[in-house]
Formats: C-alpha cells, sequence, structure tokens
C-alpha cells in the first residue's frame, strides 16, 4: 500500500489529486474546498475563507495568486470554476518557480530586467533604473522599518541618494505622499555611475 504524506492541514497529497480529479469532472468546486486546496500550495497567501468569500459576494469571482477564478452559487453555497481554479494553481507554481530561480540568482549577484521593469523575489522584489535598482523588503516595508534602497548594478554597492526637489503638496499640506518625493540623484561612489531622478 502506498504511504501517503500528510500535510498540515490534514489531507493527503493523494486525497488531494482524488478530489481535484473528481471537481475537474464536475467543472466546479466549494469554493471552501478550493481555498484548502489552494493554501496547501508553497507560497499561498493566508487569507481568511471570508475574505475569499466576500470577493465572490462583491465581485463574481476571486482571486487565487494572481489569477482571478469565477465564482457562483449552487443550492446555495458558494463555488468556483473547476478549470479556471487549475489554470490558477498552474500560473501560480510556475511564478513560484520563476520568483525562486530570480531569488537564487540574486544571491549569486546575478539581476534581470531592464529599465523600468519590476522584479519579484521571495524577499520582496527590485526595479530596475538606468545603472541602479531600487530594492525593497516586504516584511521591512509592511512594519515600516525601510522603504527600501539603492543599489548599483554595475558593483552591487549600496548607493548614495541626493534630496534637492521640493516636498509636494501632499508633504507639505498633509502627512506626506509616501513616496520618497525630495530625491533628485542617485550616485555610487565606488563605480561613478549617477542618476538624476
Amino acid at each position: 500500500m502506498p504511504r501517503c504524506e500528510i500535510l498540515s492541514t490534514g489531507f493527503s497529497k493523494e486525497s488531494s489529486e482524488t478530489v481535484m480529479n473528481s471537481y475537474s469532472e464536475r467543472r466546479s468546486m466549494k469554493l471552501m474546498d478550493a481555498v484548502e486546496v489552494y493554501r496547501r500550495g508553497s507560497g499561498a497567501s493566508q487569507n481568511a475563507y471570508d475574505w475569499y468569500r466576500q470577493s465572490a459576494k462583491r465581485h463574481g469571482n476571486v482571486l487565487f495568486g494572481r489569477t482571478t477564478v469565477s465564482a457562483f452559487k449552487k443550492h446555495g453555497i458558494w463555488h468556483v470554476d473547476g478549470s479556471e481554479f487549475q489554470e490558477a494553481l498552474r500560473l501560480n507554481r510556475e511564478r513560484l518557480a520563476e520568483t525562486g530561480r530570480i531569488t537564487e540568482d540574486h544571491r549569486k549577484g546575478i539581476i534581470h530586467g531592464r529599465d523600468g521593469d519590476r522584479i519579484e523575489t521571495e524577499w520582496g522584489g527590485y526595479q530596475i533604473r538606468g545603472p541602479f535598482r531600487f530594492e525593497w523588503s516586504n516584511y521591512e516595508a509592511i512594519r515600516k522599518k525601510s522603504g527600501g534602497r539603492w543599489i548599483c548594478n554595475a558593483c552591487n554597492s549600496p548607493a548614495n541618494t541626493e534630496h534637492k526637489k521640493d516636498e509636494c503638496h501632499l508633504c507639505r499640506d498633509w502627512n506626506g505622499c509616501g513616496r520618497d518625493c525630495t530625491l533628485s540623484r542617485v550616485v555610487c561612489q565606488e563605480c561613478g555611475f549617477s542618476l538624476d531622478i
């Protein structure tokens, strides 16, 4: 008899596949079951079931990862389209694999993207701006510990910033715009690269 690996929710991998196969035949599945299957995936957000139910009620769809899946009531119970849900799982697995590869490349000093591109990593991400990139950590941003930092793409050294622009009207008149609106220039002391903002 094959050994099953028990996952944190109490379902086994074997029973998860059986559940998905039976749902795909009917082309719909209960929203509650879909949320449980999705949560077992690596990197899945841990929104409460009520968040998904409210989205279904308000919009007629729910978001799994970055994919919208149709939702509807059947016999008073919320369901999702089974084939759309399977596609959402596939796309989420691909995105997580790509994010893992990019994160590993970043550890090795390999930077992805072209000017203006926003690149997602497991810890946050970065945006390419000319010879620099602006990196942020989701953990630090949520806790308001750091909004991010500028790094030179050529030497991977932290860059210096100059703030010579006037504050925007939100910063002057209210509590602030949440951006670094006075930033005027980014400079790498090691390489001599600079970028006017």
